[in-house]
């Protein structure tokens, strides 16, 4: 079940964090956001392996179904680039939950609620950095 079937706006691939500790942890949040971001391109490109690796951690589960969820979750996760939204989306989602009694009161702007800094400048440092040699 997909939230937009049903006419739900959706943000793909979103983390949550608390603003004190995203201000407190500038650099932990956007090493964790590289990790995650570089893991999902790898996984994307590599799409057997990381199905092995799932396996490896989950052997009672059945392969066909953690291939179908990882094709899944990917295929959200990717409207390149990987992670990066829009304030039309948000406010495009904001409005959803108003309409529906989800959020008691509309907010004012929705710019304060979201950030994509640490995706940009994960892209920006990727772009300005060579790519790394293939391992043999």
């Amino acid at each position: 079940m997909e939230a937009a079937d049903f006419g739900a706006p959706t943000l793909g691939l979103t983390y949550v964090a608390m603003s004190d500790y995203v201000a407190e942890n500038e650099d932990v949040t956007q090493r964790f956001v590289n990790a995650v971001l570089d893991g999902i391109n790898y996984a994307d490109r590599n799409r057997d392996e990381a199905l092995d690796i799932v396996m490896k951690y989950a052997p009672d589960e059945d392969r066909d179904h953690q291939k179908y969820m990882l094709q899944t979750e990917l295929d959200m996760a990717l409207p390149a680039p990987a992670g990066m939204q829009t304030e039309t989306q948000w406010q495009k989602l904001h409005d959803f939950l108003v309409q529906y009694g989800a959020l008691s009161k509309p907010i004012d702007d929705v710019s304060v609620v979201f950030t994509d800094r640490f995706v940009k400048a994960h892209y920006a440092a990727a772009s300005a950095s060579p790519t790394p040699a293939a391992s043999p």
